[in-house]
């Protein structure tokens, strides 16, 4: 019984670590060219989530526009 308890744990532990839940922070830069030329970086925390989902959620923010000669585009990374 006891060995089936201590080996219980340690299924348990190695469970929590390799889906291991906490805040990814995923760094953005927005360029933007035409008239103006511009960049600018910001970050987007996204709390108690796997890195596998964070990554997911990071690289669904990279986007692009173009229209009437000036272009938006934004790289996103999570760190």
């Amino acid at each position: 019984m006891k060995k089936l308890f201590i080996i219980s744990s340690l299924v348990i532990a190695a469970g929590a670590l390799v889906s291991c839940k906490s805040d990814r922070t995923c760094t953005c830069t927005v360029s933007t060219t035409g008239l103006i030329t511009t960049t600018t970086t910001y970050d987007t925390t996204f709390v108690d989530m796997s890195k596998s989902d964070a990554t997911a959620e990071c690289d669904a923010l990279d986007t692009y526009t173009s229209a009437f000669g000036t272009t938006i585009s934004s790289e996103c990374e999570l760190n």
